[in-house]
């Protein structure tokens, strides 16, 4: 399925070389997310800024990490939009910034990400926006 460049199967390993301890290698993963991501899959994206962020199977960049989180988020990616909003909250490869912060966290909930939009929105909201 590579071999046809089909880029769910691309994503899917990736998702093996990332995540089974067994076969775990950060440089094949970060290969086909990349293959991924270049045919078109979204979801391959926050994948790939993941290892860009925490170097893993690459050089550290945070920058770049951001950048892709950016790119997915901006594709409705609900979770690329809610870690933007961790970072930004946190000050962590970005600067500190909570008016940014509540932005993407927003963004994250009416893009469905299920675990904000249902109980932590409105609590981590209140304490970015009390910061501020």
């Amino acid at each position: 399925a590579v071999a046809e460049k089909h880029p769910v199967a691309m994503r899917a390993l990736g998702n093996i070389y990332s995540q089974q301890e067994e076969f775990r290698d950060f440089k094949k993963a970060v290969k086909y997310y990349q293959m991924a991501v270049d045919h078109g899959n979204v979801e391959s994206i926050y994948e790939l800024a993941n290892c860009y962020f925490h170097g893993k199977g690459v050089t550290q960049d945070k920058s770049k990490g951001v950048e892709l989180l950016t790119r997915a988020a901006n594709k409705a990616d609900a979770n690329a939009a809610y870690i933007l909003g961790m970072l930004y909250e946190k000050g962590d490869g970005v600067p500190q910034d909570a008016k940014k912060a509540v932005e993407w966290y927003s963004r994250a909930a009416d893009n469905g990400h299920l675990p904000f939009s249902r109980w932590q929105q409105p609590i981590s909201v209140a304490k970015v926006l009390k910061r501020t």
